[in-house]
């Protein structure tokens, strides 16, 4: 008789370090959700983490910053990822997009970043009606640069003051289907991409 599997692992990354955060508060339920799907999760909070601005001569001299190798080292642990973002001016936070930029300059022995291959599932929340998705129209290109094998479903939760109860379940029906279908989405990719 075979052993089961063992469930796969999905690194859950906010976009945002801002306590009181709708996008926080909503990749805490899709962390919880993944689990109720089976799925190992792990949040990795850049409040927590911080990682400095990116600067090319300082990284030449001492190399990539020890939070960046945390995250990275947590990126190659994991089948799949999970960020969570808000949207700032139409685009994705600086305090994501830097986390995103100083990981991309860790490499291993053959060269390959812990990007190469990664599957990722997207979501947003925000107050306005769009709920976030110009910045997941930002943040799908940089992935796919770098190598990231991106859900095509993903979930924005527009009037999210409105929408999202205080555990970050969306109280429509209609998104909290697409969530949950997004979500599904990632464990199929991940487990279609696990070695």
């Amino acid at each position: 008789m075979t052993s089961p599997s063992a469930p796969l692992t999905i690194l859950c990354l906010p976009g945002s370090t801002r306590e009181g955060s709708y996008n926080r508060h909503l990749l805490r339920f899709c962390a919880a959700q993944l689990r109720d799907l089976g799925a190992s999760t792990t949040i990795f909070e850049l409040r927590d983490h911080p990682i400095p601005l990116y600067d090319g001569d300082e990284e030449k001299e001492g190399g990539p910053p020890e939070n960046a190798i945390k995250l990275s080292d947590a990126l190659r642990a994991a089948d799949g990822l999970l960020i969570v973002t808000p949207e700032y001016n139409a685009g994705v936070p600086g305090v994501l997009k830097n986390a995103i930029d100083y990981v991309s300059r860790v490499r291993d022995a053959e060269g390959e970043t812990a990007f190469d291959g990664l599957p990722v599932g997207l979501a947003s929340a925000s107050p306005g009606r769009l709920g976030g998705i110009r910045s997941l129209g930002h943040l799908r290109p940089i992935l796919v640069q770098l190598g990231c094998i991106v859900s095509p479903l993903q979930a924005c939760i527009g009037g999210a003051h409105e929408i999202l109860d205080q555990d970050g379940r969306p109280t429509v029906d209609a998104l909290a289907a697409l969530l949950d279908e997004s979500l599904r989405s990632l464990l199929r990719l991940a487990a279609a991409l696990k070695d």
